[in-house]
């Protein structure tokens, strides 16, 4: 596949198939707050499940990984990008992608100030949102689940993440910024309500 990174590729015919399908499948989530990532892949997911009078957000700590040289480059074809990961897998998550690109624990800090920004994490009082949708992408999402679960930023290859799976999580909102595991699985890497797409394409 092709590493799109923080590169701002719009969503093709398929891309907005998938986002159609997933808005179709959250419809009935009372949500009150649909955030994003600001590129267009991500905005675009969430215009198609804004539910009815939902708050809308963008932060740009939710933005995809910053792949450094890499981006735009096909990841099979690239032994910086086999060797990377290995590494990551190996403890070492704070080595970041060659040409300025980021680390696993840079996406992780952004990410959870991004969390925090948007209620959801060191609140004091009541958080402002029981029910929030927040559309990002398949590597940060890999970084920021590893982390709210309490994996290990080691293992985040171990999670997949299809184009517009949906993934469910339970956030202790009260919880410190740096807490160790605030969140709990629900369900990861759901794709059910794209099988009709997919068979399509």
């Amino acid at each position: 596949h092709q590493i799109q990174g923080s590169v701002d590729i719009p969503l093709n015919a398929a891309g907005e198939a998938q986002a159609a399908a997933v808005g179709a499948a959250l419809a009935s989530v009372p949500a009150t707050l649909v955030a994003s990532s600001p590129l267009t892949r991500a905005a675009r997911t969430a215009a198609a499940v804004v539910a009815q009078g939902a708050d809308r957000a963008t932060h740009d700590g939710l933005k995809e990984m910053h792949f450094g040289a890499l981006e735009g480059a096909v990841a099979a074809e690239s032994d910086v990008y086999t060797e990377t990961n290995a590494a990551w897998a190996q403890g070492d998550v704070d080595r970041a992608w060659p040409g300025g690109g980021e680390s696993p624990r840079a996406v992780e800090t952004r990410g959870r100030a991004a969390l925090e920004a948007l209620g959801l994490l060191g609140q004091d009082g009541a958080a402002p949102h029981s029910h929030v949708v927040i559309v990002c992408h398949g590597r940060f999402n890999k970084i920021l689940l590893s982390s709210l679960l309490g994996r290990g930023l080691e293992r985040c290859g171990e999670i997949q993440q299809g184009n517009c799976c949906i993934n469910v999580v339970d956030i202790d909102a009260s919880a410190p910024v740096d807490a160790a595991a605030p969140a709990t699985e629900v369900v990861l890497d759901y794709r059910e309500h794209l099988a009709a797409v997919d068979a399509e394409l």
